[in-house]
């Protein structure tokens, strides 16, 4: 029988849904930049899916999300759904990291050299990033961090690697560090389809989150504002 896992990303501008099958991606669901409301998108994009499939909830092996880090709302809307439907279908869930996933779209996407590092970059806004590096072979080199573009320095890195950025937040560190030697790839944003190769290692380890207590990946808190003083009710 085969081993179906759906899997829901929804922490950047685009929404996308994809079924992995045998540890291959199968069907693929996925919106345009920022083209609507993702908790609208992601619920019927699994309905599409389920339907192309032509099978039930039910015949699921699991159901993946990408957990962060990424756009706290988007988190937030994908956590909501996914604990949903494991729920409903009695399903494990598994909750996979969102710059890994970039980093195995770029290796989908081209060859690298052996010696290449992987500077994954997702816009943390106010000139700010989430970042990860990987090797050519997917291995990691530095977890997950926040940190100012204006602050993060690979230079250490240089002499003995080829420097390859990707990520919504990749153009403009490139900008800002041209006496840098890096390559921007062209993938901007993790895709549902990439998760394929993490979903199932996932899922063959049994590395399953707690559907209870399982949160968003933030990596930072979120940024709240004070709200102003309503003068009418203030103190003179």
């Amino acid at each position: 029988m085969d081993q179906l896992i759906l899997v829901l990303e929804s922490s950047s501008r685009k929404t996308s849904v994809a079924l992995i099958k045998n540890g291959h991606c199968w069907l693929v669901e996925e919106s345009s930049l920022d083209a609507g409301d993702p908790a609208a998108e992601l619920t019927l994009f699994v309905q599409k899916i389920l339907q192309r499939a032509k099978c039930k909830g039910t015949d699921l092996a699991a159901i993946a999300l990408s957990k962060g880090p990424g756009s706290y709302t988007g988190l937030r809307i994908a956590y909501s759904t996914a604990k949903g439907l494991a729920f409903a279908w009695q399903l494990p869930l598994l909750a996979l990291d969102t710059l890994a996933a970039l980093a195995y779209g770029a290796k989908w996407n081209q060859s690298l050299p052996k010696n290449s590092l992987l500077i994954c970059l997702e816009d943390a806004r106010r000139g700010n990033a989430y970042a990860a590096i990987y090797n050519s072979q997917l291995e990691i080199i530095k977890s997950p961090f926040f940190v100012s573009l204006k602050e993060l320095d690979l230079s250490i890195y240089q002499q003995e690697h080829s420097l390859y950025v990707l990520g919504s937040a990749a153009r403009s560190y490139q900008e800002l560090m041209p006496e840098c030697n890096l390559e921007l790839l062209p993938l901007k944003t993790a895709s549902a389809r990439f998760f394929e190769q993490l979903a199932q290692n996932a899922y063959e380890k049994q590395e399953f989150a707690e559907l209870a207590y399982s949160e968003p990946f933030y990596l930072r808190a979120p940024h709240l504002t004070k709200p102003k003083k309503n003068k009418f009710f203030s103190k003179k």
